[in-house]
């Protein structure tokens, strides 16, 4: 079962990669032919080819025959790993707690934030259309901003020296 999910993850990868391949072809024949109206597409097709072409290929081989037999070899035994795991979750698990409590809470008022901004956002781009879009980006950098101080006002209040 477990070879089969690993062959057809090796095909799909292998795919991708000739798919990026064929891609690349494609824009550089689109290139070729001369015709102006097409040569965004053509540079897009390119780049995007060059982007699926390397990863397709590293997965494919990434999901090779043997591969998870290979990985848990060189890593270890599973006994090892299962007890590996268990040592970090149980020194970690008071931190990691910690910090998705504050990453929620953080998150949670980024979210409000980003939602009322991007409402009068698209508000604003339905009176003056240029406006309310050059003000999207301005919307998700307070939103991010707002998320970042809230997580640092969060971890100031559980410093114990703070």
């Amino acid at each position: 079962m477990r070879e089969k999910a690993r062959q057809k993850r090796m095909f799909w990868w292998l795919m991708m990669f000739v798919c990026g391949i064929c891609l690349i072809a494609a824009g550089v024949v689109i290139l070729d032919e001369g015709d102006e109206a097409f040569w965004r597409w053509s540079w897009a097709a390119i780049c995007v080819g060059v982007l699926m072409g390397p990863v397709g290929l590293v997965m494919a081989l990434r999901n090779g025959p043997n591969a998870d037999t290979d990985r848990v070899r060189r890593i270890g035994g599973y006994r090892d790993i299962a007890q590996r795991q268990k040592v970090q979750s149980i020194l970690i698990m008071p931190i990691t707690t910690l910090f998705l409590s504050f990453r929620h809470k953080a998150l949670g008022l980024g979210l409000l934030v980003l939602v009322l901004g991007m409402v009068s956002a698209f508000g604003l781009a339905m009176w003056r259309p240029f406006v309310g879009i050059a003000a999207m980006p301005l919307v998700l950098a307070v939103a991010s901003a707002s998320a970042a101080i809230r997580y640092w006002m969060l971890n100031r209040q559980a410093d114990p020296n703070g």
